[in-house]
């Protein structure tokens, strides 16, 4: 009967967690006033996830859309995603819902339930009591990273996997006999369900993108030595490489398909790269860790942050980026200063526990991401393809959660607790909670719901319009021309806005979203640079029946090329309401 009331009790801590994860993102964004139908965010990289949502729910694949990319289609294998296990998660909702904002919305909430869900598990699984676990957790989830970020960054916002390879890396140093005995005859421990879970997270952390999957491998080797050299034997190393080798090949399972599609179609000498550099730009931070929010509720915070964006940004051009978003918050910002004392400071006894193990996790952590760190090191001896290190942000703060509820419980229990103690504790965690909320959310977070969806209605009718002129399957020639993916902007025109055609389109083909380097991109880039007859009767005859020209892109507003098209089609285009977009049907 206790064994039944303790499990109640623990659904009861992780439903009330996954509701709060979910409940604090209404909140801090406002989302009672939003349509679910209608994207959270309608720009940017926003528009690129909603494409192969989109996608998703028209052809069941994320990178292959015959629908865009016209006139071959679009294979997006140059630029390959590695979240495999997002898209399973993802994949129902989108079977149900049939709509890809709808799909892209739910899946965004999801994640704040998952995250807070694994957090809480985690949590109690190092022991700490239910209600710090629920209110650290609740928190968590609700990190400027995931707010702020929003469906800019969908998969990498839903960052469930990193609590569970927090504790992985725990295992790895602390218990005993993971995947091999610690003693004795060597034999995979294949039966013991310790190992059963580290195993599975493995392959899940491999297949939730390659930033967490990068992350999780190196701390697990850092905790492989640190157990190697705290006198458990060579063995945890052993462990902790073979648990790493086992993310590697699931990632190298995510990437066999463009392996195939390069060693068959050649190597992609315009597929995107990185630099080196970018390493720096986009690092960690310390000031950004621990410096309030932008945009923080008390205008005092909300300045001392503002001075610091200021002096970055005339330091480093581009300084601030997407590392603005890696503050920790007030809480889990002492949580990660308390963890580099310990780290710094700590007596033998407490370097040797699990929150001695948490402060050498954090300080490499720290180490390897922040600007001039390891993380440049690697960028410039072995490759540049990992760039954004501010992003180890939410394992910091994980960490972090994990020393304050430690520290929490050791309040709980101090001697000569009595029930009076227990209320001012309960008391104390909710106080917490409200007071981490409030420091965690900028006063302006929840972008203007009617404005957006507004935008977005008059985005589908004139879609509507277009379609309405043109038979099924019928292809549309989108200009400017934009290589795709991240070219930047083209005049006032941002990256991935031609996608804004596709995503309320049910019939038509649309030509951006190739490939850049492919031969559909570089038929597109050469007739689009043809003189304004040469161009139509080319894509004519390819058996294009239409040109969508966004003026934005255009230093005249398009006012020179929109005269010309008119000239040579001797028509006048459909104009959307707002005067951008101006449609014209090739006979």
């Amino acid at each position: 009967m206790a064994l039944h009331r303790d499990r109640v009790r623990e659904i009861l801590g992780a439903s009330v967690s996954a509701i709060g994860g979910v409940g604090f993102a209404v909140w801090a964004l406002g989302l009672w006033e939003a349509d679910l139908r209608v994207p959270f965010t309608y720009g940017a990289d926003a528009l690129f996830a909603g494409a192969g949502i989109k996608s998703l729910v028209d052809g069941g694949s994320f990178v292959h859309n015959a629908r865009i990319g016209a006139p071959a289609g679009a294979s997006w294998l140059d630029f390959p995603t590695l979240d495999g296990a997002h898209l399973a998660l993802m994949r129902p909702i989108a079977w149900v819902t049939r709509d890809y904002a709808l799909t892209m919305n739910l899946y965004f909430l999801l994640g704040f339930a998952l995250v807070a869900l694994a957090s809480y598990g985690v949590m109690r699984a190092c022991r700490i009591s239910r209600v710090p676990s629920i209110v650290l957790s609740i928190l968590y989830a609700g990190l400027p990273y995931h707010l702020m970020r929003g469906e800019m960054h969908l998969f990498l916002g839903a960052y469930w996997v990193v609590p569970l390879a927090v504790l992985l890396c725990l295992w790895i140093v602390h218990a005993p006999g993971l995947l091999v005995p610690d003693e004795g005859p060597w034999r995979l421990m294949l039966r013991d369900r310790r190992t059963q879970v580290a195993l599975v997270v493995c392959v899940l952390l491999g297949a939730s993108g390659v930033y967490y999957a990068f992350f999780g491998c190196f701390l697990m080797l850092v905790a492989g030595l640190a157990g190697a050299l705290r006198g458990r034997g060579g063995r945890r190393l052993v462990v902790s490489a073979a648990l790493v080798l086992l993310v590697c090949l699931t990632v190298g399972a995510g990437l066999a398909e463009g392996l195939v599609y390069s060693s068959q179609a050649g190597a992609n000498p315009e597929a995107p790269e990185r630099s080196a550099s970018d390493a720096e730009l986009y690092a960690l931070r310390l000031p950004q860790l621990v410096l309030p929010v932008t945009g923080h509720r008390i205008e005092w915070f909300a300045w001392g942050k503002d001075m610091y964006r200021t002096l970055l940004e005339l330091r480093v051009i581009g300084g601030n980026n997407e590392n603005d978003t890696s503050s920790l918050g007030l809480l889990f910002s002492m949580g990660f200063v308390g963890l580099l004392g310990v780290a710094v400071f700590g007596n033998e006894r407490l370097r040797r526990s699990e929150s001695g193990t948490l402060a050498l996790l954090s300080l490499a952590s720290f180490l390897l991401a922040t600007v001039s760190g390891f993380g440049m090191l690697f960028a410039m001896v072995v490759s540049p393809q990992i760039r954004a290190y501010n992003r180890i942000s939410v394992v910091i703060a994980f960490m972090a959660a994990l020393a304050i509820g430690k520290v929490l419980d050791a309040i709980r229990t101090r001697p000569g607790a009595d029930s009076r103690s227990l209320t001012s504790f309960v008391v104390l965690c909710v106080a917490l909670l409200v007071v981490g909320a409030l420091d965690m959310t900028p006063a302006a977070l929840a972008p203007k719901y009617d404005d957006l969806a507004a935008v977005y209605r008059a985005d589908e009718a004139y879609v509507s319009q277009v379609e309405a002129l043109l038979p099924a399957d019928a292809m549309v020639f989108q200009l400017p021309y934009i290589p795709f993916p991240e070219s930047g902007p083209v005049g006032k025109l941002q990256d991935y806005d031609h996608f804004r055609a596709y995503l309320h389109s049910d019939d038509l083909r649309w030509s951006y979203g190739a490939m850049r380097g492919r031969p559909s991109d570089l038929w597109q880039r050469q007739v689009s640079a043809l003189p304004t007859l040469t161009f139509i009767q080319e894509i004519r005859a390819a058996g294009f029946r239409g040109v969508w020209l966004d003026t934005w892109g255009y230093a005249d507003g398009g006012a020179a090329i929109t005269a010309e098209l008119s000239s040579v089609l001797q028509t006048e285009p459909l104009v959307s309401d707002d005067g951008r977009v101006a449609f014209y049907e090739v006979p």
